[in-house]
């Protein structure tokens, strides 16, 4: 891999570390993982990896959210 390959490479995963930010801060503070927030949305875990990738619409991250918030229920309830 020459310099640029690489350059662009490491931009694009702090790009994807970026994406979803406040997401994936929720998920890590309440011990939930991708595949319990997929279930939740009856989708697969590759499909939500791929969502994470870029930043969510208003509306696909409303979903996400209340998938969390659903889960979080199960689990303290």
């Amino acid at each position: 891999i020459d310099l640029s390959t690489a350059t662009i490479f490491a931009e694009g995963v702090e790009r994807m570390e970026k994406a979803n930010k406040e997401i994936r801060e929720l998920l890590a503070k309440r011990r939930i993982r991708q595949f319990e927030v997929a279930g939740q949305l009856g989708i697969t875990e590759f499909t939500f990896s791929r969502w994470m990738r870029t930043e969510l619409s208003p509306e696909r991250k409303a979903k996400v959210e209340s998938a969390i918030e659903d889960i979080t229920r199960k689990i303290y309830a």
